[in-house]
């Protein structure tokens, strides 16, 4: 018989009192739904069935691939009822695996344990449960003398007595259909909102004799998301095993519990994160880097012995051998050649560092080409923005920028040329390559290169 997955995904996570969706609430850069997406498919589920609501679908699906099928629960009136929208799609028999939208941290062998477990028993129904620390809130899960399953019962529906118990239901579910529509339709919506529950089927199956069994997980992949302190949790569980597996492949991290990096982060083996680091988004590192300590980089490219202290690099690309920091910013759109060096409180923004260009001391450079070799003295600033736009500027190869020189966007300075330190550049001179220009506002001392060595 086919297995088909079925992932239950109309709630809006009211708890959690936030404007995103639950099922699209972010964990190490990714929403939730998307680890469950992989858990399946990594288990050999392969498009599973979204049950959502109408004004969820529209978000899910700019989120999700563009083949995932999806079905409206077009009221809010409980698991049962969302699973009961799947019956025009499932006329024939087969194995369906239900799964929580709020749950990232179940694991492809507990997904593929579930249906071992399933096959081997005969059972009509198989569930996971978990035993916690905490169960409050939680369905706990009732058993016979003989250990089998008697009833799942809800939190408001427990006695004192079951409160007690720790083992609880864990939210991944596999029913043979169509049985599992019979157990549906034979359930009496409950509570004030008229609601049918999944854990009921559990329940009404126990009673008519059918074959129920259970998987064990353990307690941190349990955890389903309700609250933000409950994804703060999930989110520590995902991390913990992120870290784990770069340590696993050659990455050096000091200190695990100091540092965060998003879950579709790549760091090769030899690399090492220092405390404090925050490696975010598709951010990926080459081999032998250095990031840290307190560091925060998202989205960007690092080459092979990139080193960056102290300092953000959002959206940039840092090539072999490039030093940032401490206190650097180097933001969105940039782009660091090999062996160049952004020293301390130096921002950049949208700007091409040619390779081995030398900006090693505060300043600021925004949309400017800089040739290689070139040193950008302390202090330099291109005003790129006129009040209603921002300019491009090029800075040639070789070039000498002395200290404090403020170049006014359109600029253009040529290759080997010098600007003595203190200089304005007004907008839109050109300094011409191999020539000396110093002055307020800059003008020429010479016409030609310098073959004595440069004076400022």
């Amino acid at each position: 018989m086919p297995t088909i997955a079925a992932i239950l995904a109309a709630g809006k996570g009211e708890r959690m009192k936030v404007a995103i969706p639950k099922p699209l609430f972010p964990l190490l850069g990714r929403p939730i739904i998307a680890y469950i997406l992989d858990a399946l498919r990594e288990s050999g589920i392969s498009n599973p069935i979204v049950v959502t609501s109408p004004s969820l679908r529209a978000p899910l699906g700019r989120v999700l691939p563009g083949n995932q099928r999806f079905v409206n629960q077009a009221r809010p009136l409980g698991t049962g009822n969302a699973v009961e929208q799947l019956k025009p799609l499932l006329k024939r028999r087969a194995t369906l695996v239900v799964i929580n939208a709020d749950n990232a941290l179940f694991l492809p062998h507990h997904i593929k344990g579930l249906l071992s477990s399933h096959s081997e028993s005969g059972a009509q129904v198989t569930f996971a449960t978990a035993k916690v620390d905490d169960p409050r809130g939680l369905g706990r899960v009732l058993r016979d003398p003989r250990g089998h399953v008697a009833n799942i019962v809800e939190e408001n529906e427990a006695s004192s007595e079951a409160k007690l118990i720790r083992e609880i239901n864990a939210g991944l579910y596999a029913f043979e259909v169509p049985q599992l529509f019979d157990l549906l339709s034979a359930i009496k919506p409950a509570g004030p909102r008229r609601e049918v529950y999944l854990t009921r089927a559990v329940e009404l199956a126990i009673s008519r004799g059918l074959k129920v069994s259970t998987i064990s997980v353990p307690q941190e992949s349990s955890i389903g998301v309700n609250t933000l302190s409950e994804a703060a949790l999930a989110q520590s569980v995902l991390l913990s095993r992120k870290l784990a597996k770069l340590m696993a492949s050659g990455v050096i991290i000091d200190d695990p519990a100091s540092v965060s990096i998003d879950w579709e982060v790549e760091i090769q083996a030899g690399s090492r994160i220092y405390p404090g680091t925050i490696l975010r988004g598709a951010t990926r590192a080459g081999r032998e880097c250095e990031l840290g300590p307190h560091s925060v980089i998202t989205d960007s490219v690092l080459d092979n012995g990139v080193c960056v202290r102290a300092s953000w690099v959002t959206g940039s690309r840092l090539g072999e051998g490039v030093s940032v920091g401490p206190f650097a910013h180097i933001r969105p759109g940039s782009r660091v050649d090999k062996g160049a060096r952004v020293g301390t409180h130096a921002e950049i923004a949208r700007s091409h560092l040619g390779a081995g260009v030398r900006m090693v001391h505060w300043g600021y450079l925004g949309d400017t080409t800089v040739g290689v070799k070139t040193n950008i003295g302390a202090g330099t600033v291109v005003a790129n923005y006129d009040g209603k736009k921002k300019w491009p500027s090029r800075i040639g190869s070789g070039a000498f920028i002395g200290s404090g020189t403020i170049l006014v966007a359109p600029a253009r300075v040529g290759d080997k040329a010098t600007l003595g330190a203190g200089s304005l550049v007004p907008r839109r001179r050109a300094v011409p390559a191999g020539s000396l220009w110093a002055g307020v506002p800059a003008r020429p001392l010479t016409k030609g290169k310098q073959k004595k060595g440069r004076k400022t």
